[in-house]
């Protein structure tokens, strides 16, 4: 997505960040990230669930590995959009 020919984390940033134009955490996509979206992630349930590879981005797994562990709830905060309207022009944003 990048035109690096590589897939690798630079595109998914690209993904999140450019084209879909939101953060990482932002699991509902309505361009926020915020509390809303972790009561969705913790609803479903899959946080540390030993289920090998059964986690989506709508369940948590952030960092496309297929779980939804520590290392997504780091990469969505470090990512720095907790709560930060990216489309500020977008109704009740």
């Amino acid at each position: 997505m990048d035109n690096s020919q590589t897939v690798d984390a630079a595109d998914v940033d690209h993904l999140i960040h450019d084209i879909l134009g939101t953060h990482y955490g932002d699991v509902n996509l309505d361009g926020r990230f915020d509390s809303g979206d972790l009561v969705l992630i913790f609803q479903a349930g899959e946080y540390d669930d030993n289920l090998a590879n059964n986690s989506t981005w709508a369940d948590g797994d952030w960092n496309c590995d297929g779980e939804f562990d520590s290392q997504d709830l780091v990469r969505a905060f470090q990512d720095g959009g907790y709560r930060i309207d990216v489309n500020p022009n977008r109704p009740n944003g």
